[in-house]
């Protein structure tokens, strides 16, 4: 149970593990850690591929043509906060889900962001009052459902009536929430697409990257998951 602990304190000192890196120890173990390495840049960037698209869908900033404009700068500030993070010692630091909310709100430019990292700067001097909300499921888990509503809106965007379309989307929508993995979630996607153009006459409408990421991914599924 969430018990009330006060309302102001200061935020605890990173010191123990601000910039703690030890690369002598990874090149001793260069092999085994490889893999993982392998797998992190892997769910990193496909984690923010799928936050960005679906965010990006329901700010209507896909073009007709389904590209995202100044997608390379998305991923640049995606790719800084990765690596600031980590040196703080920090959980990933990308792009969420939970976005969708200021973007239902009328959020459409950095300012957004940058004023919900003052309010998160500030939140740190009130972490015992938002703890005290924030361990407390009937709180959290509402804002949650609202979120998931509000990223279902571009389900409406898939051509339902292909079904080399719909079924990779399909695959995508379940995957996510039954392996508890944005990034595995859109690989059973990314691999059923291609086959599935292929099998109904369409393997044209599909560029050679699109085979050679799916081939990647089943190898990886095989071979590694």
């Amino acid at each position: 149970q969430t018990k009330f602990a006060g309302v102001c304190s200061m935020p605890p000192s990173v010191a123990p593990v601000v910039y703690k890196f030890n690369f002598s120890l990874v090149m001793q173990h260069f092999l085994k850690v490889l893999p993982l390495i392998i797998i992190f840049v892997y769910m990193d960037v496909f984690d923010t591929l799928g936050c960005l698209l679906g965010l990006a869908g329901q700010a209507k900033m896909i073009t007709p043509d389904g590209r995202l404009p100044r997608a390379k700068r998305a991923f640049a500030s995606d790719a800084i906060g990765t690596i600031a993070g980590s040196m703080f010692g920090n959980s990933t630091v990308t792009a969420y889900l939970e976005s969708g909310t200021g973007i239902e709100a009328g959020g459409r430019t950095g300012l957004t962001a940058v004023v919900t990292g003052i309010c998160f700067i500030l939140a740190l001097f009130f972490s015992p009052l938002v703890s005290t909300a924030a361990g407390f499921p009937p709180i959290t888990a509402p804002a949650l459902v609202i979120v998931g509503v509000i990223m279902m809106t571009g389900v409406k965007s898939v051509d339902w009536d292909d079904l080399s379309e719909a079924l990779p989307a399909f695959l995508v929508i379940v995957g996510i929430p039954f392996t508890g993995s944005i990034a595995d979630g859109m690989m059973l996607g990314f691999i059923v697409y291609p086959v599935m153009k292929l099998l109904c006459g369409k393997a044209k409408e599909v560029d050679v990257v699109s085979y050679i990421i799916a081939i990647l991914m089943l190898l990886y599924l095989l071979l590694v998951k």
